[in-house]
């Protein structure tokens, strides 16, 4: 048998002290390994032979051999060369499944819970208001911003159409038509947003607000003669839109105007010779949260309905355990996103 060449034996010795200083958590994926120098004078040969056998070890996919930077540890094994989407679902992923050990649970529950939120996803949210389109404006933001599958509905329709529904919506001006000890409500409140746009508004001098209903210009009429707004005893004129309405009167003397979300973009144009704010959301963050809260309780409605309580969460403390799954996935809810 031949004699076995140097470099084939540093090639095992390097490799063996990878392979150890991984296990001992020396080295970590994607950490710097020594340089070719070091190792060359560690095992008192000359650097070609210890590039050679850095080499060697590239090939097997163990290292990365940098130019003038060094030889760096490869990561781990997964996949690699993703686009932003894959990059934000598998951070996703590893969230949600490592949140789950965290709690105790174990995947068939994890996906029991997932099975459940969808489920209330695809069930019909019912959106209650006297004002219909406002209502259909309110079920709009839910279907864009929240995914929600949100249908709007006039109080003469409430009953029939929380039927079935995990949980409602509504303004606070229905909140009592509609309540129902067996049906969460969810009460919506206006953005900071539109609030903020609302007082600069008000704050610059005699405003001139349109919206898309009537119905709602009544509400702010109240609201500015109650002194409710964000700037109290502001002067303020508030008009329904309507195609064809022409706002040449309506603006005299107007020093400041606001366009409501949904209306037509006709009104901004009218009122173009003076600072306009066209906010884009009616719903507020906590809104949002709040309705993000009622899906992960109605998914456990679910989960511990008669079938399926002992099954689902046959783990110790179930009711502390639910609570913390609630706790937890509505944390990780309301979170901000960030970029991957």
């Amino acid at each position: 048998m031949g004699r076995e060449q140097p470099g084939a034996i540093i090639v095992d010795q390097l490799r063996d002290r990878v392979v150890t200083g991984i296990f001992l958590g020396n080295w970590r994926p994607g950490e710097r390994l020594p340089s070719i120098r070091d190792v060359a004078e560690a095992e008192r040969v000359d650097r070609k032979t210890a590039a050679a056998a850095y080499r060697r070890l590239e090939e097997e996919g163990l290292v990365s051999v940098r130019a003038r930077s060094g030889v760096y540890l490869k990561p781990d094994g997964g996949p690699r060369l993703m686009g932003p989407l894959e990059r934000l679902h598998l951070r996703w992923l590893r969230n949600t499944y490592e949140g789950g050990r965290d709690l105790g649970l174990d995947t068939p529950t994890m996906l029991r819970l997932l099975n459940a939120i969808a489920e209330v996803e695809a069930t019909p949210v019912p959106v209650i208001d006297a004002d219909t389109a406002f209502a259909e404006q309110i079920a709009e933001e839910l279907r864009t911003r929240g995914g929600i599958r949100a249908a709007a509905h006039g109080p003469a329709r409430a009953e029939e159409a929380c039927r079935g529904a995990s949980f409602v919506v509504t303004t606070p001006f229905h909140a009592r038509t509609v309540a129902d000890e067996a049906l969460q409500v969810v009460e919506t409140t206006l953005s900071a947003e539109l609030l903020e746009a609302l007082r600069r508004t008000l704050q610059r001098g005699r405003a001139l607000i349109i919206v898309p209903t009537e119905l709602l210009a009544a509400k702010l009429r109240r609201g500015i003669a109650q002194g409710q707004l964000p700037v109290p005893h502001a002067t303020a004129t508030v008009i329904a839109w309507q195609d064809g309405l022409d706002l040449t009167g309506p603006m005299t003397g107007t020093e400041a105007a606001l366009v409501w979300p949904g209306a037509a973009l006709g009104a901004a144009q009218q009122l173009a010779q003076v600072p306009c704010e066209r906010p884009r959301h009616v719903l507020s963050e906590d809104c949002m949260r709040r309705v993000r809260l009622a899906t992960l309780d109605a998914a456990m409605r679910r989960l511990n309905g008669p079938a399926e309580s002992a099954a689902v969460l046959s783990i110790p403390t179930g009711d502390g355990i639910r609570r913390r799954v609630v706790a937890e996935m509505a944390a990780r809810a309301a979170r901000p996103r960030q970029s991957p």
